[in-house]
């Protein structure tokens, strides 16, 4: 069998982490909440020296912000900002499998799987360069969008004004 590469690694790694979003799951803790998928991007973010920066928004519900500053002035930013929190599932739902060449689990489409090629393609730009001259590059994972968009609303008041922002939900979720 032919080895995975990192993206599906990620991909894999994220759906196992349960993040349904609190408002919408049941009362079981080890389930809901975004706090393991923002530990797992902080910690690979870390060993590649990216600035990490952690965004209250709801109790015990953060926005992470890593950023790639540019060789030079900022002169523009792009934004990926997938959302780290899922819908409700049982809980064999975040043991991903891999059927037909593709990876099923609870969040793999909706958003996991953009998050995981945003995020592998962000640390492939910090490790490997060259830095843009002049565009800084931000990752942002947001929680509550499956609920009450309160990541996003948040994120606003930074006012980080970026020219491009890049989100990936799938329309039809296919």
């Amino acid at each position: 069998m032919p080895s995975k590469s990192p993206v599906i690694r990620l991909l894999s790694d994220l759906v196992s982490i349960p993040s349904i979003n609190p408002s919408l799951g049941p009362s079981n803790s080890n389930l809901t909440g975004e706090e393991g998928v923002a530990t797992l991007l902080a910690d690979q973010a870390g060993k590649l020296g990216i600035e990490i920066q952690r965004q209250a928004v709801l109790p015990g519900r953060k926005n992470i912000l890593l950023r790639l500053k540019p060789k030079g002035k900022i002169k523009s930013r792009i934004m990926l900002a997938p959302h780290m929190d899922v819908v409700p599932a049982e809980e064999n739902a975040f043991k991903p499998k891999i059927k037909n060449g593709k990876l099923h689990g609870r969040g793999a489409c909706d958003t996991k799987g953009s998050m995981a090629a945003f995020f592998q393609a962000f640390c492939d730009l910090a490790k490997n360069g060259p830095l843009p001259l002049s565009t800084e590059v931000i990752f942002v994972g947001l929680v509550d969008e499956e609920f009450g968009q309160a990541g996003s609303r948040k994120l606003l008041s930074l006012a980080l004004k970026p020219t491009s922002r890049l989100r990936a939900n799938p329309p039809s979720l296919k």
